[in-house]
């Protein structure tokens, strides 16, 4: 993932602490998304419990701007299942 951020000159950044899970986060630039005007930002989600993860996904997809394409239980899921979903294509 940070390999492919950088691709698109972006860069990945994690944090993880023991008491606030881990924190994930991509910077893109714009020009390396779908700019279209009213073209949704695509998420894919990666979060181990599932009533977590599904009430996530029910509020990026209920946010104007925003779609979640995908959510998964693990990295590894989610690398396997992003080749088939990219969430940022059209």
């Amino acid at each position: 993932m940070r390999r492919r951020a950088e691709r698109l000159h972006g860069h990945l950044e994690v944090a993880s602490s023991k008491d606030a899970g881990t924190t994930v986060r991509l910077v893109v630039p714009c020009d390396a998304c779908d700019t279209r005007p009213g073209a949704p930002i695509r998420i894919v989600l990666i979060e181990d419990v599932r009533d977590v993860r599904e009430a996530l996904m029910a509020l990026i997809n209920g946010t104007q701007g925003f779609r979640c394409v995908s959510g998964f239980r693990t990295m590894e899921d989610a690398l396997a299942g992003v080749a088939e979903n990219q969430p940022t294509s059209s």
